[in-house]
């Protein structure tokens, strides 16, 4: 059985809770507010977490170690992830085991969803990043690859345009200001069980074992892209090539107070 994405780590509940706006225009501004932090928010986590990644695998890496686990990614991963949990000790195996749910859950739905040509795709895509970043020495060159992926100004934007033109009541404004906080929070915990997987993956390379190091790479690799990919659904500005694992930000303030017409707003 495939677990919820957030299964297993708790969340804390706000101390407070953000009053509500009294009237309508507060409400816009609130809400415009919000899609503006939550989305940076969220830019912010993917390169924060996916630069760590990518530092490990460009700078602290074997590059062919690199090379061999990317080439190694058309295989089962959950047989992958065993490999390294044999290799690794009852200690790491623990941890491996844990939080490799996170991947093993997300990257079963982007293969259902993507099939084999698109998920090769962001693979492909994600080694050209890396191939950049390597050829370049910059790893600054991660953060401008997010923020061109997700346009996250261009979002604003559409959304200021939403917010002039909806005649949405003071509930329905509230109320998706509310769904905006709530998507940034579960990515919060997404980031968190990423984080888990990272950490122990980069522990297991203490094995030194020429192929778990390949594996360990190959995974590091499908991480990335699902850190990077997955952040940019929770954002969900215009990508309808990409699986909708959740309900982006901007898909919610679509539904919610868009005057577009149903079918516009997939375009």
């Amino acid at each position: 059985m495939v677990l919820p994405l957030t299964a297993g780590i708790p969340t804390k509940p706000s101390r407070r809770r953000a009053a509500e706006a009294k009237s309508i225009d507060s409400a816009k501004v609130e809400l415009e507010k919000r899609v503006s932090t939550s989305a940076t928010a969220i830019s912010k986590q993917v390169q924060d977490l996916g630069g760590d990644i990518a530092f490990n695998l460009v700078m602290l890496s074997e590059w062919s170690a690199v090379i061999e686990g990317a080439g190694m990614l058309n295989k089962d991963i959950g047989e992958l992830l065993e490999k390294v949990r044999e290799g690794a000790g009852l200690l790491l195996e623990r941890a491996i085991k844990a939080a490799g749910k996170t991947l093993l859950n997300v990257y079963d739905k982007i293969l259902a969803l993507l099939g084999k040509d698109l998920e090769s795709e962001a693979r492909k895509k994600v080694r050209e990043w890396l191939d950049q970043m390597k050829e370049k020495k910059s790893m600054a060159l991660f953060d401008s690859f997010v923020s061109s992926l997700y346009q996250i100004d261009k979002l604003q934007e559409e959304v200021k345009g939403h917010l002039k033109e909806t005649g949405a009541d003071l509930d329905t404004l509230n109320d998706t200001t509310k769904k905006v906080k709530a998507t940034s929070d579960k990515f919060v915990v997404f980031c968190s069980r990423a984080k888990m997987l990272e950490s122990a993956l980069v522990v297991a390379k203490l094995i030194k074992e020429p192929q778990i190091l390949a594996i360990i790479a190959g995974l590091q690799v499908v991480l990335l892209g699902v850190v990077v990919f997955a952040g940019n659904d929770y954002v969900g500005y215009r990508n309808p090539r990409f699986p909708n694992l959740t309900q982006g930000i901007a898909e919610i303030v679509r539904q919610n107070i868009s005057t577009e017409d149903e079918g516009s707003s997939s375009t």
